[in-house]
C-alpha cells in the first residue's frame, strides 16, 4: 500500500517506521525543515524499550514531492496534526489524492473526520481511537511508548458508519505493522473514551501545570475528573453514542493513576503554542449547547485555558 503521512511528528513518525518495517511504501510530509533533512540524511531513529533502531524512510516538505516519491497518488493518507490545522493539512494533501485515496485520522477530540469529509466521500474517511504513544526527541528521533499489551490497540470505522472492504484492508495493513487494529462500528465508543481522558488531562493540565499522576491522585483533582466525566458522558449519550459513566470514570482515573506524563496541551502552553481546545474541551461545550446539555465545568475550564493561551506575553511568570 502507498501511504502518505501528513504530519511527521511523534505519532506520524512512529506509524511511518512501523509501516516501512512491514513492507509498505511510505513518505512523510512535514513542515519542519531540520526534521525532514535529518530523516533523509541519516534515517529515522526509533527508541523502544531501551533499544534503538534506524529506519530509512523518505521525508519531504510537500505533497507534490510525496507524489513523485510514491510514483503516483497514495492509497492512504494519514492526518497527524492538531485539530485546528486539520483543514489546512487535508488541503495540502490533495496532490497525492485521487478518487480512490482513503483518509485515516486518529487525532484527539471529535470533529476532525467531518472536516476531512468536506473534501472526500464519507466512505473513504476512516477515524477511530488508538492506544498508542510516541515522543518526539529531536530532529529525526522519536521514542515509541506504545504498550505491548494484547488485544486491539486501534479501532477504526468509516465516517458514513458502514464498514467497507477498504476500511478492513487498512485495518489489516496496520495490524501487519504490529499494531492490532479492528474495523468495527464500536470504534466510536473508543473515540469518546479517549476524548473523555483528554478533557480530564489536557486543559486542566494547562491550568494546574501538573502531571497526570499528580492531578489524578489529588483529592480535588479526583473530584474534578468525576465532574468532567459526568458532562462528557451526558453529551455522548445525547449524540447517540453508547457510553457508560462508571466505565469512563474508571478509565480516566486508572489511565492517570501512575503516569508521570505531562499532557500535550500543557507542553504546548509551556512553549507558548496555540492550544487544541476546539476539538477537545471546546467540542464538549459546543455539542452540549447543540443538545441542550449543560456543561458548566468544561466551559469554565475551556475559557480559563483560552485566557492562558490568549495572553502568553502578558503573564507574570
Amino acid at each position: 500500500m502507498k501511504i502518505c503521512i501528513m504530519g511527521a511528528g511523534a505519532m506520524g513518525c512512529m506509524f511511518g517506521a512501523k509501516y516501512i518495517k512491514s513492507g509498505q511504501e511510505v513518505v512523510l510530509v512535514d513542515g519542519w525543515q531540520n526534521h525532514v533533512d535529518a530523516i533523509n540524511a541519516e534515517g529515522l531513529f526509533v527508541e523502544r524499550n531501551g533499544e534503538v533502531y534506524n529506519v530509512k524512510i523518505p521525508a519531504t516538505l510537500s505533497a507534490e514531492d510525496a507524489k513523485e516519491i510514491l510514483g503516483g497518488t497514495a492509497d492512504l493518507v494519514m492526518i497527524f496534526c492538531k485539530g485546528m490545522d486539520t483543514e489546512k493539512f487535508v488541503k495540502n494533501s490533495m496532490p497525492v489524492v485521487d478518487e480512490h485515496t482513503c483518509f485515516l485520522t486518529l487525532q484527539n477530540g471529535i470533529g476532525n473526520p467531518e472536516v476531512i469529509g468536506r473534501f472526500v466521500s464519507h466512505d473513504r474517511v476512516f477515524f477511530g481511537g488508538a492506544s498508542a504513544g510516541s515522543v518526539l526527541l529531536g530532529p529525526g528521533k522519536i521514542r515509541d511508548t506504545t504498550s505491548d499489551r494484547a488485544g486491539a490497540l486501534i479501532h477504526i470505522m468509516p465516517l458514513d458508519r458502514v464498514i467497507n472492504d477498504r476500511c478492513v484492508e487498512v485495518a489489516e495493513v496496520i495490524s501487519k505493522a504490529g499494531m492490532s487494529t479492528a474495523a468495527e462500528l464500536y470504534a466510536e465508543q473508543y473515540v469518546w473514551e479517549k476524548l473523555c481522558l483528554n478533557c480530564c488531562v489536557n486543559a486542566p493540565g494547562v491550568l494546574t501545570r501538573l502531571s497526570l499522576k499528580d492531578m489524578t491522585n489529588d483529592r480535588d483533582g479526583f473530584v474534578l475528573y468525576d465532574m468532567i466525566v459526568k458532562e462528557v458522558s451526558e453529551v455522548a449519550r445525547a449524540k447517540g453514542v453508547d457510553v457508560d459513566f462508571e466505565h469512563l470514570r474508571s478509565f480516566v482515573h486508572m489511565a492517570g493513576h501512575k503516569s508521570p506524563h505531562y499532557a500535550s496541551m500543557l507542553q504546548d502552553a509551556k512553549n507558548k503554542r496555540p492550544l487544541e481546545l476546539s476539538t477537545i474541551t471546546g467540542a464538549i461545550v459546543r455539542e452540549g449547547k447543540k443538545y441542550s446539555i449543560p456543561t458548566p465545568v468544561n466551559e469554565t475550564i475551556m475559557r480559563l485555558a483560552s485566557m492562558v493561551s490568549n495572553h502568553y506575553a502578558d503573564q507574570w511568570y
